[in-house]
């Protein structure tokens, strides 16, 4: 269980390398997660030792989901939901997230 406030959790060097080396433009994450009702919450975050790889921010006060990702190297772009964030409702929820910023 994931609690407010709680260190980010830091995966040693060599796994972290080997699951950036591995994304070759494309990351897939399912999770399942609650948040709060009127809150706002990070529900994942993974990045490398230089930058953001994957983020997404949800906050239950104005119903919006923010999606912030960069791979291959890019600058990091955002695709933003507004008054569809599925964590509004206070119920888990299973989310699968799948970015494949290079296919056409």
């Amino acid at each position: 269980k994931i609690r407010p406030r709680t260190a980010h959790l830091i995966l040693p060097p060599k796994y972290s390398q080997f699951l950036h080396s591995n994304f070759q433009g494309s990351i897939g994450v399912h999770l399942v997660a609650r948040q709060a009702l009127k809150s706002s919450a990070t529900i994942i975050s993974l990045s490398s030792a230089s930058s953001l790889i994957l983020q997404i921010i949800s906050s239950t006060f104005n119903d919006t989901l923010r999606v912030d990702y960069s791979l291959g190297g890019r600058a990091v772009a955002s695709v933003y939901f507004p008054g569809s964030n599925p964590f509004s409702g206070g119920e888990w929820v299973q989310m699968a997230v799948n970015l494949e910023p290079d296919r056409p």
